[in-house]
């Protein structure tokens, strides 16, 4: 990707960069399927859909399966598209808070010591495009990853999954 130089751009980058870090991002994508009008019940395909999507997110690595696992159980069949795609973004925010229970470090030579960290740039990058992929057969937005979490993936070497409607 090229480099960015437009200064609103940059500006912008930088504000999403912060939100992302600091966990904002998921708290507006929350409040804005919380906000949406109330529509059908979310169909089994696009249940499915989140599980698969969930499982698919968990193989990835001990991280990824530790927010999946947050985000399973909330999950309902018979909610609506936004209260759903909320739900999934409200999970995200509860596994962020809780942090990253750092099994390999606690079965290390120190095992007895409890250890958990924040999620990195990188993996709330990661986690921020599952979500995308998650939730685009319940949203009517344009399909994709927006360019400011594209820009911020290139830079800590994360590949996004691929989203598909």
């Amino acid at each position: 990707m090229a480099t960015i130089t437009d200064p609103g751009r940059v500006a912008a980058l930088d504000r999403f960069r912060d939100d992302l870090a600091s966990g904002r991002a998921f708290a507006l994508a929350e409040q804005s399927h919380r906000s949406r009008r109330l529509g059908c019940v979310l169909q089994r395909r696009s249940w499915a859909h989140v599980h698969a999507t969930l499982a698919r997110m968990a193989a990835g690595s001990d991280v990824l399966a530790q927010v999946a696992a947050a985000i399973a159980p909330r999950v309902n069949l018979y909610g609506t598209d936004g209260e759903e795609c909320a739900h999934i973004y409200s999970a995200v925010l509860v596994a962020l808070g809780r942090g990253y229970d750092d099994v390999i470090g606690r079965s290390g030579p120190e095992g007895g010591i409890y250890r958990t960290r924040d999620y990195t740039l990188a993996e709330r990058a990661l986690i921020l495009g599952w979500c995308h992929v998650m939730v685009a057969p319940m949203e009517s937005s344009v399909p994709g990853h927006g360019w400011a979490l594209v820009a911020v993936a290139e830079e800590c070497g994360v590949r996004l999954p691929e989203v598909a409607r």
